[in-house]
């Protein structure tokens, strides 16, 4: 059924400058995560490693790839009225979950698997558009 989701970018390019805002959010928090996996291991006063905990916090989840971001206040090209009903639409066509975490985080919001189907298939359609 990815026809229907391509369908909806393509007759509302909103759509799919919000999917790929989120898309780069995601990739920054991936590389943040990345470059903090690669730092030495806290060192506690007693000169011991301390121990890497496990929790679901935003930045362990990126490391799994199931990161959550928090509502994009912005996209460039999308008004500001707007992008609350591309956010509508994109949960109704099943591109972006979101989910309330707390008081302090608000509604957080993550690209579905079909939404990387269809960043995958606009960006292969504009690559062969360009050759």
């Amino acid at each position: 059924m990815i026809d229907l989701e391509i369908q909806l970018v393509r007759q509302n390019p909103a759509c799919l400058l919000v999917l790929q805002a989120y898309q780069a959010a995601f990739d920054r928090l991936r590389e943040e995560a990345s470059a903090a996996d690669s730092k030495p291991a806290s060192v506690s006063d007693s000169g011991e490693s301390e121990p890497e905990t496990d929790d679901d916090s935003d930045e362990s989840a990126s490391r799994r790839g199931h990161a959550w971001i928090t509502r994009l206040p912005g996209v460039t090209g999308v008004d500001d009225e707007e992008l609350s009903w591309v956010h509508g639409q994109l949960i109704a066509y099943g591109l972006l979950k979101c989910d309330l975490r707390d008081r302090s985080a608000g509604i957080v919001y993550q690209l579905t698997p079909e939404a990387r189907q269809v960043l995958d298939a606009e960006s292969n359609e504009w690559l062969s558009e360009a050759a």
